[in-house]
């Protein structure tokens, strides 16, 4: 019996491509696999870092814990939705929970009266801390605080958030309805005959602020504003 010696060569020939060929694809498709891996590892790892810094950019719980003055010392505060400390300001210090700068307060004495005008500004608006509870209280010199670029949808404790702040006169936008501790948070507030506190509501928390109004003193001035939508 004779061989096709040539025949039997290309199909050795064609065989071994196909092995090479399939030892090829698999480290392939290994190669692939691991790739993958490795991206959705590092896409986990950036949405995680991402949250992280996300959770870490609140408003420091004390807001006059570092401040290079005293509390008593100053007669307005004011958020910003950006962190530019101006160039006629006094001083500026890091007011972020985390301390990375993302919350930057600055103070100035526009009017010379030895009181101070206090600033807190984050880009976008300030974030609130979840615990902001004694945050504008026993604050004896303030009389007016613009509350229209603090964000207080992560709150849920507002215990004593305004108490013991007798000359005090703001508007506030209660639009979370989540804030589950309240105690005393308007006890004593606004008891100076020039002083008015109103605090606007959503058809969610109507109940929630007439609760909030029922902590106030007999002589605090403080009232249930208008619907928000």
């Amino acid at each position: 019996m004779r061989i096709n010696n040539r025949g039997f060569a290309i199909s050795y020939i064609l065989f071994s491509l196909l092995i090479l060929f399939l030892a090829v694809l698999g480290m392939f498709l290994v190669t692939m696999n691991n790739s993958i891996t490795l991206n959705n590892k590092l896409k986990d790892d950036l949405k995680t870092n991402i949250q992280t810094a996300e959770t870490n950019n609140y408003l420091i719980e004390n807001l006059f814990s570092d401040a290079p003055i005293n509390k008593n010392e100053i007669e307005s505060i004011t958020f910003e939705s950006n962190k530019i400390v101006p160039m006629d300001a006094i001083d500026s210090f890091d007011v972020s929970e985390s301390k990375n700068e993302s919350i930057l307060a600055w103070y100035k004495d526009s009017d010379s009266d030895s009181l101070y005008e206090l600033y807190v500004g984050q880009d976008g608006g300030v974030i609130a801390n979840p615990n902001s509870s004694n945050l504008f209280s026993n604050l004896e010199n303030v009389t007016t605080i613009d509350l229209s670029n603090l964000d207080i949808s992560n709150v849920n404790n507002a215990s004593n958030m305004f108490s013991n702040t007798h000359n005090l006169s703001t508007t506030i936008s209660i639009t979370n309805p989540n804030i589950i501790t309240y105690d005393n948070i308007f006890l004593d507030t606004a008891t100076n005959i020039n002083s008015k506190i109103i605090v606007n509501y959503t058809n969610e928390t109507s109940n929630l602020v007439d609760m909030m109004i029922e902590t106030k003193s007999t002589s605090s001035n403080v009232t249930k504003g208008t619907l928000q939508y």
